[in-house]
């Protein structure tokens, strides 16, 4: 008889919205080549791949630099932009979740700014980039 598991379940993974999770909205997303992103990633779409994001930076200059959504599950991409998800027991698949509005705490995402906040057409309720809650939408 195994004495290890061969599935392990990990709850939590998903990003949740700090209030008001049913008005939060997700879409379905691709992900560019080889990449290992954290839930709660906010993610710019690559203008010369219209439809694959990466991660959001400020000081990017492919498209990246203008965030539009935030990673929902932690993914990890291969070199043909297929996803896996944490906790998805090794499925590959071509999208992955990601939302455009929620209330999130801020510290939950990663990448977070006060141009992300002006450009996404966010509004900090309370706190600070790193303390505090935002709303997107």
């Amino acid at each position: 008889m195994p004495t290890t598991a061969l599935n392990t379940y990990n709850a939590g993974l998903k990003l949740q919205p700090f209030v008001d999770p049913e008005n939060a909205r997700e879409l379905e997303v691709q992900l560019g080549n080889s990449l290992t992103l954290a839930a709660g990633t906010l993610l710019g779409e690559v203008t010369l791949t219209p439809g694959v994001f990466k991660a959001y930076a400020s000081t990017n200059t492919d498209g990246s630099q203008i965030p539009k959504m935030i990673l929902s599950y932690p993914a990890t991409s291969d070199g043909a932009g297929n996803i896996t998800l944490a906790n998805e027991f090794g499925v590959t698949r071509k999208y992955t979740p990601a939302y455009y509005c929620g209330t999130f705490a801020c510290g939950d995402l990663v990448g977070l700014d006060t141009n992300a906040i002006t450009v996404m057409g966010g509004r900090l309720v309370t706190g600070t980039t790193t303390n505090g809650v935002v709303r997107f939408g």
